[in-house]
């Protein structure tokens, strides 16, 4: 299991691609710092599964923390291994409105109230990190020096070099929300939702959108997730799963455009150590 973020010598920065509308409430606190600091340095985790799981992904970050889809690199030879996560306390990180609101993403009749500031656990199974290694690096370069009109002056880009999927999540809930949730998709038996994929933010003004998405199939339609939800016998609990596994950590570095010694344009690539404090 690799969790020491690989030394290169250059950094690509990624797009966040979520599966729910618009902008998580900040009430809402939508990344994992307990997480980050157990997988380590560089490494962006999220409360939320942002959809946001494959290496070689491009993306922007705004001035305003926000992140927008660039590309996909679509690499191939990624190697991938089990990851022991388990359960963790969320008790800084993970609000309940947070939790009920990636439910609500493939079940968007559900309707319950909660209070911002309360707190749930959560544990994550099915956890996997997939590794690109340095041809992700070289692919990132090679796409920057071909894509120049994708760096602007109040943004910077990122490529993923490697990502924690995920396949299910358990949240623990009060009795009064786990109970509430039951009621409402009528839990007695598992039920399953899906969404497509749709990127955060605004489009950018002028240019290519950099909202765009990609398939692999070649066209621009948004990718679809399924989700099962189901209620374990286990009191106050309420438990997820994707397909395919969702993004729940990503380990981006930074693409960075400037000048050699010879006043020629030079792209390289810069690791993240930093919270990127994603919106």
């Amino acid at each position: 299991m690799r969790f020491k973020p690989a030394i290169v010598s250059v950094a690509a920065m990624f797009s966040l691609l979520c599966f729910y509308p618009g902008e998580i409430a900040a009430a809402d606190k939508s990344q994992l710092v307990d997480l980050e600091k157990k997988v380590g340095k560089g490494w962006q985790c999220f409360a939320i599964p942002s959809g946001l799981d494959r290496v070689g992904v491009v993306f922007e970050q705004r001035q305003d923390k926000s992140v927008f889809y660039v590309d996909d690199l679509k690499e191939t030879g990624t190697l991938a291994s089990p990851v022991a996560i388990g359960s963790m306390s969320t008790s800084k990180n993970l609000s309940l409105g947070a939790a009920i609101k990636l439910i609500s993403v493939f079940f968007p009749s559900l309707n319950v109230s909660y209070e911002y500031d309360k707190k749930t656990t959560v544990v994550i199974s099915g956890a996997e990190e997939v590794v690109g290694g340095q041809k992700v690096s070289q692919d990132a370069i090679a796409w920057a020096q071909k894509n120049l009109n994708q760096f602007r002056p109040d943004s910077r880009l990122f490529v993923i070099r490697e990502a924690i999927l995920a396949s299910g999540v358990t949240y623990t809930f009060d009795t009064t929300t786990a109970t509430a949730i039951a009621a409402q998709l009528n839990l007695s038996a598992p039920k399953k939702g899906t969404a497509t994929g749709t990127a955060t933010g605004n489009p950018p003004t002028g240019g290519t959108p950099a909202t765009k998405t990609a398939s692999p199939t070649g066209d621009n339609s948004p990718p679809k997730q399924s989700s099962t939800v189901s209620q374990p016998k286990t009191p106050n609990q309420i438990a997820q799963t994707f397909d395919p596994k969702i993004g729940i950590c990503i380990h981006p570095d930074q693409i960075i455009l400037g000048n050699s010694y010879g006043g020629e344009l030079k792209v390289t690539l810069q690791p993240v150590t930093e919270d990127l404090d994603f919106k």
